[in-house]
Order: structure tokens, then sequence, then C-alpha cells
């Protein structure tokens, strides 16, 4: 899923909480990782290119280490 930089943060805060403190980086993927009982997906997020007004690429991170960049919110 491709989104503006403040739906990334709304999704991301959706999904995670008020609480949870996340950056949105343009060189590398940030996971933001679940314990093992919660049942809601663990996500991953980078910004398509550099820059403040770059889109942001979100994806559900997978059992097996992979990243589906086709996640959408339930």
């Amino acid at each position: 899923m491709i989104v503006t930089a403040n739906d990334a943060r709304e999704l991301i805060r959706s999904a995670y909480g008020e609480d949870f403190k996340f950056a949105i980086r343009s060189k590398s993927v940030t996971l933001g990782v679940r314990p093992v009982y919660d049942t809601a997906p663990s996500l991953a997020w980078i910004r398509v290119s550099p820059g403040a007004d770059s889109a942001v690429k979100i994806g559900e991170l997978l059992r097996g280490g992979q990243i589906d960049w086709s996640w959408e919110p339930a």
C-alpha cells in the first residue's frame, strides 16, 4: 500500500496506539513488531523517496520475514 506521509502516520497510530513512538525513514525499512500473543499484524514502512513530502509504502511483516507490500487495513 502506498499512501501520503500524513495518512501513513494515522494508519500506524491506529494500528499501534497513540503511545507508540515511530519515525518514517527513507533509507531503511522500519518494523513495528508485536508480541507473539498479539493477533494484529506487524507492520513495516519506508518512504518511497527522500524528502518529507514523499509517499510512504506500508506492508505487513510475515512470519518468514518477508514483507507483503500489498497489505490493506481491515
